[in-house]
């Protein structure tokens, strides 16, 4: 087994770990950034609305991640704290409006993305 499929195993294992923590646990986020998109530009292709949010409590605690929801606008206000209530990943691609395209293997692509992706929505 070479490097870097250890590595990519390493990770996947360990964002299944963090993914199931935030589905279990309570977790309050602040967001630092944010975009929108608007739920009838879905059809034949997925959107995305994402936001870069920084984790206040919990295990994972000041780690920052990227929390994505599908078809849907969202209007979350920068530095304000929110519930996080975490779903499932989609399995297919959705177009995100910060530039990037959510895939099944985002997570595991360790040299290109700083922040790690999940999905669900900020109450």
């Amino acid at each position: 087994m070479n490097y870097h499929l250890i590595l990519v195993k390493k990770k996947f294992n360990n964002t299944i770990e963090f993914e199931n923590e935030l589905k279990t646990n309570s977790v309050k986020v602040k967001v630092l950034t944010t975009c929108s998109t608007e739920p009838n530009s879905c059809g034949n292709s997925a959107f995305g609305s994402v936001s870069l949010v920084e984790i206040l409590n919990g295990k994972y605690v000041n780690k920052d991640i990227y929390i994505s929801s599908i078809c849907e606008k969202t209007n979350y206000e920068l530095e304000k704290t929110y519930n996080l209530k975490a779903t499932p990943s989609p399995a297919f691609s959705v177009i995100l409006c910060n530039g990037k395209i959510y895939n099944m293997s985002l997570n595991n692509e360790i040299e290109t993305n700083k922040y790690l992706m999940f999905f669900g929505s900020l109450e």
